[in-house]
């Protein structure tokens, strides 16, 4: 006698050789042991993977990146080796390379195969722009003009992201010794003046040691471009133990941290007289002057060029002034108290005049203004993450920051000026308990998803939801990142597929299904290969969806 077995369901797909003997699994009876060429549907029946057809022969080594204006209006782009070629439907829907004439139209890239993986650009596209960043080249913003006419180049910021970074101020020439390696009123001395007034209440860095500076002793020296008064020694209190005794080479010990004294936006006029600070610009993009006071100077009081401090070194020029929630590039300096700006964005901290009602930037304090650098250069490294989020143009990680997030002011992706309101720019870090880069952003029911290489996030405006009402706009003061699961992504895009986000684990062998969960209130991971976890029988290296004529994620492994 004969059982016959029928199986009227293949939507398990194929099943682990651990799990052959699991007979008591609800999905074991919907399995196959071996499913090759197939794609399981979710009726239950299975059918034919699709053939292929042969187009073009590729550039050599290459990568092919979506583009979707509409969906009469679709792209596959070609990336090889610094070229890009483009791909389409004709009338007729058959696919095809994009012709100029008789020859594949093409624009020519940064992407070098030699040096740079193209499996390291990621990109986000918004109607018929695409950004595209990779760790190795600046942000690239790729424009459709037309199918025979596509632009790439650098974004054109209004305002770059900028980052305050611990400056050298050494000269490539200055040692400094401190007095001890731990202790309060421990003199740091330098073997040529360099320190200035606007020094004291910043911190001297050296190594993961830590020193405040409280003060600094008699002027010893004056520089000779901007005549600042310098001093050798700095007096401080030492926060954490210096572990190198002895000299300190130059470019071995950094100053971290905002000047002290107080700045003031000014006109332009060449002296200023009693009445300046009645006619200090609000406006953007004219050139503009600062100075800084040690001492604050009230509405009406004349101006006392006693009172003016040291903040700026010549190695300003060019650096970032964050300040009154503008953001402005330094173009010169007059002296040590005195530089020429021009403002990429209005100044917003304001106030008005007792004298006349005139409505003028307001003074700001010592350590609420910084002077910044560009966040992405080919020293400090570029972005391996970008995404739109809350109308937002989002940079994640570089090599000098793997866990800083940087964001465009709300629906200007090019302006990422910093201040206090809530459209304006954000900079913030993500407080990782290991120091992992991040590898991957997305947007996923309102909240910006961030995925390091051994940590996944969500950040919201102040707390993490699940609801569409329920998610607070982001801002540059209630960004909150919440740590969901410790997977660790690889560097593959996650993406986001109807309500779930789909992202891969660092061994780039799993998949995970992102999804909240009511009941732990967080955003859950579920392996989605663990009934195979030997699927991948390579790392995985792209994802792809398709929607039509069946729901399927394609992935790409390295083995081909």
């Amino acid at each position: 006698m004969r059982a016959v077995i029928i199986q009227n369901s293949f939507n398990t797909g194929e099943i682990s050789p651990y799990t052959l003997a699991r007979t008591d699994l609800a999905k074991y009876k919907n399995a196959c042991e071996r499913l090759e060429n197939f794609i399981p549907l979710i009726t239950g029946g299975i059918t034919r993977r699709p053939g292929q057809r042969m187009v073009i022969a590729a550039l050599g080594p290459s990568r092919l990146i979506p583009f979707e204006f509409n969906s009469q209006q679709t792209f596959a782009l070609e990336f090889g080796n610094q070229v890009t070629r483009f791909f389409t439907r004709n009338a007729q829907g058959v696919p095809g390379v994009i012709l100029n004439g008789s020859v594949p139209y093409s624009i020519a890239t940064p992407y070098n195969t030699a040096t740079d993986d193209l499996w390291d650009i990621k990109f986000v596209q918004q109607g018929d722009v695409m950004y595209l960043v990779h760790p190795n080249r600046p942000p690239q913003k790729l424009s459709r003009v037309s199918d025979t006419n596509w632009i790439l180049q650098a974004p054109g910021f209004h305002s770059p992201p900028t980052h305050a970074f611990d400056q050298d101020v050494s000269n490539g020439a200055i040692t400094l010794t401190p007095g001890a390696t731990s202790g309060r009123g421990v003199n740091f001395v330098a073997s040529a003046p360099v320190f200035i007034a606007g020094d004291v209440g910043k911190f001297i860095v050296i190594g993961a040691g830590l020193a405040i500076i409280n003060s600094i002793n008699a002027v010893s020296g004056v520089d000779p471009v901007t005549g600042a008064k310098l001093s050798t020694t700095a007096v401080c209190d030492i926060v954490d133990g210096i572990q190198v005794g002895g000299v300190v080479a130059a470019g071995g010990w950094l100053l971290r941290g905002p000047p002290q004294g107080y700045l003031e936006y000014a006109t332009n006029q060449a002296v200023p007289g009693p009445q300046v600070h009645l006619s200090r610009k609000i406006g953007a993009g004219q050139p503009q002057e600062v100075y800084t006071f040690h001492e604050y100077r009230a509405d009406g009081q004349p101006w006392d060029n006693s009172k003016l401090q040291d903040c700026f070194r010549t190695i300003d020029v060019g650096r970032y002034l964050v300040a009154g929630g503008a953001v402005a590039i330094i173009l010169s300096l007059m002296s040590a108290s005195h530089a020429m700006v021009r403002t990429y964005s209005p100044i917003e901290d304001t106030t008005t005049t007792a004298t006349n009602g005139d409505v003028v930037a307001a003074p700001q304090s010592g350590g609420t203004w910084t002077v910044e650098d560009e966040a992405f250069s080919e020293a400090n490294g570029y972005p391996n993450a970008v995404t739109f989020e809350q109308d937002r143009l989002i940079y994640g990680g570089t090599a000098a920051l793997p866990l800083q997030v940087w964001g465009s002011r709300t629906g200007d992706y090019e302006n990422f000026a910093k201040g206090p309101g809530d459209s304006d720019g954000l900079d913030f870090g993500i407080n990782a308990a290991i120091q992992e880069p991040i590898r991957g952003l997305c947007e996923f029911r309102g909240n910006l998803g961030v995925f390091t290489a051994r940590e996944e996030y969500m950040v919201g405006g102040g707390i993490i939801t699940l609801s569409s009402a329920s998610p607070q706009a982001l801002t540059p003061g209630n960004a909150t990142a919440v740590r969901q699961s410790k997977n660790g992504s690889t560097r593959v895009q996650p993406q986001v597929i109807q309500n779930m986000l789909i992202y891969l684990w660092r061994s780039a062998r799993n998949a995970s299904e992102m999804q909240y969960n009511i009941y732990q209130a967080n955003f859950g991971s579920r392996n989605l290969n663990i009934l195979h976890e030997l699927i991948a029988t390579s790392p995985i290296k792209e994802m792809a969806w398709q929607e039509f004529p069946n729901f399927v994620d394609w992935f790409t492994t390295e083995g081909g």
